[in-house]
């Protein structure tokens, strides 16, 4: 049975966030001595658990690490000397409704009696719990460096959460080139030619092998979008503008999913980016 997690959402305003048990200083500072140990999702036929491992051997360079079965983790997960990333199912209460995601987990080992409780380091969501994987595999190494990314800059600036981060990032898009796959764009912005009615910038319509070759190559110029959506009325729709070389956030925002507003990048997006 794979773990759950449970974060929420409080919307007086959207940018309203909190997690359980988020990291603080001395937590991160603690998980740069740690090793990561990988947990395998305990469905093998997947396709998650290789990817995930392929992943890794790439990209995680932050800490050492080993990869592990689902049972073991909860043997391990109250050493110290530990961390984790671990796929769950998380829940999101909004205004009574509850919303439910496959969660990519970055946590510290120690006292804590489950994974609820456990400092969380970083973690991303993937998509929603109904969503087939094969709509963020391609990009699970991008995932892998943002955490990476997030990591190091809350160990230079203490208690950063996702929305300071991006107020804080100088720069924003820059000369940066916007990879998109066209079904994750608006109508109204899913040409060049509309797209120039409220974005200036570079702007490609790419497709999944793309995306994951110019994360797999570090494509320095390169800005994928990680979006968790769902059509249900009243879900959240989830976007991040990712360095394909850095795994640095440029852009993140949350939206309330109706029947005017679909769960895609759109026309306000374009008009936020500087």
């Amino acid at each position: 049975m794979r773990n759950c997690f449970f974060f929420f959402l409080f919307l007086s305003s959207l940018s309203s966030f909190s997690q359980i048990n988020l990291a603080k200083e001395t937590d991160y500072n603690d998980f740069m001595i740690t090793t990561t140990l990988v947990v395998m999702d305990a469905n093998p036929f997947s396709g998650f658990n290789q990817t995930l491992v392929n992943a890794v051997e790439t990209f995680w360079k932050i800490t050492p690490y080993e990869v592990i079965s689902n049972k073991e983790f909860n043997a391990k997960k109250k050493n110290k000397n530990n961390s984790f990333i671990i796929l769950s199912e998380a829940s999101m209460e909004v205004k009574g409704k509850i919303l439910q995601y496959n969660m990519l987990n970055l946590v510290l080992g120690g006292k804590a009696a489950n994974l609820n409780e456990m400092p969380d380091l970083g973690s991303v969501p993937l998509s929603y719990i109904d969503t087939d994987n094969e709509e963020y595999l391609y990009k699970l190494g991008g995932v892998l460096q943002f955490m990476q990314f997030f990591v190091r800059y809350n160990l230079e600036n203490p208690n950063t959460d996702i929305f300071k981060l991006v107020q804080k990032i100088e720069g924003k898009v820059g000369d940066k080139e916007i990879w998109l796959l066209p079904d994750e764009v608006a109508n109204e912005v899913n040409t060049p030619e509309k797209l120039k009615k409220y974005y200036q910038g570079k702007v490609k319509f790419a497709t999944k092998d793309q995306i994951e070759e110019a994360i797999v190559k570090k494509e320095a110029k390169v800005l994928f979008l990680h979006k968790i959506g769902s059509d249900e009325n009243g879900s959240i729709c989830w976007k991040f503008l990712i360095e394909a070389a850095t795994g640095k956030a440029v852009y993140f925002s949350q939206d309330k999913v109706d029947k005017n507003n679909p769960p895609l990048f759109n026309d306000n997006d374009f008009k936020k980016l500087k």
